[in-house]
């Protein structure tokens, strides 16, 4: 009788340290799922492949279960690393090379941190190459997509965030309406006259929504003429 076996679906990760952020959240959000995510961030610790199980004891069946979750942990690293370049070969030896005396097959915890000092820096030129990317990021075309750019800019503001500093949503808003083409001239003062206030405050959402209808309008019109 023919087994059907499932295909292993796994999260790539191409090497790239812009790209770590996304790859990292969707990888601890797979982690959770199949249940070894406190394994990754050390809340949990693999008993070592010397020692002994006693699998009639609950002690012994949550260390079995550990030992296995770090078993599949460490293949689910291994399978997302895309080993194809230059830079995804670094990151797929810093998983490779995961092993101690203690798990000699692969450490996944270890793993995870090796890839989080390469890619997760929080040096101080780091976030100031953060900021000034946030400063100097503008909507330049009234035909880019201000959806885009904010998503954009969200996830640079959780990236600042990741390094200890923060992007308030007040001053997070102002930087937009800072920053969009000579075009959207009109709307950006309503909803400027709304950043303070009480009654009717103004959303992140309420912009992106406004801008989004405005940039299509914008755009109908300019390939209509």
């Amino acid at each position: 009788m023919q087994v059907d076996e499932k295909p292993i679906r796994v999260i790539v990760f191409n090497g790239k340290q812009q790209d770590w952020p996304v790859w990292e959240a969707k990888f601890l959000a797979r982690a959770k799922k199949k249940g070894y995510k406190n394994l990754l961030v050390g809340s949990d610790i693999a008993p070592p492949d010397g020692e002994i199980i006693d699998e009639r004891t609950e002690e012994g069946r949550e260390k079995k279960r550990l030992r296995e979750m770090n078993e599949a942990a460490y293949e689910d690293l291994i399978l997302s690393i895309d080993g194809s370049t230059a830079s995804s070969r670094v990151a797929f030896n810093l998983v490779r090379l995961a092993k101690t005396r203690d798990l000699a097959d692969g450490d996944a915890k270890l793993a995870w941190a090796r890839l989080q000092n390469k890619y997760a820096t929080k040096s101080a030129p780091s976030l100031l190459a953060l900021k000034k990317e946030f400063t100097n990021s503008k909507l330049a075309s009234k035909r880019d997509d201000p959806d885009i750019w904010i998503t954009n800019l969200e996830d640079i503001r959780m990236r600042i965030e990741g390094q200890g500093s923060k992007i308030d949503d007040t001053d997070f808003m102002i930087h937009i309406l800072n920053n969009l083409p000579r075009e959207y001239e009109v709307s950006q003062a309503k909803l400027e006259d709304r950043l303070n206030d009480d009654i009717d405050p103004l959303t992140i959402e309420e912009i992106r929504t406004n801008f989004g209808a405005e940039c299509a309008e914008l755009i109908f019109h300019a390939t209509d003429t």
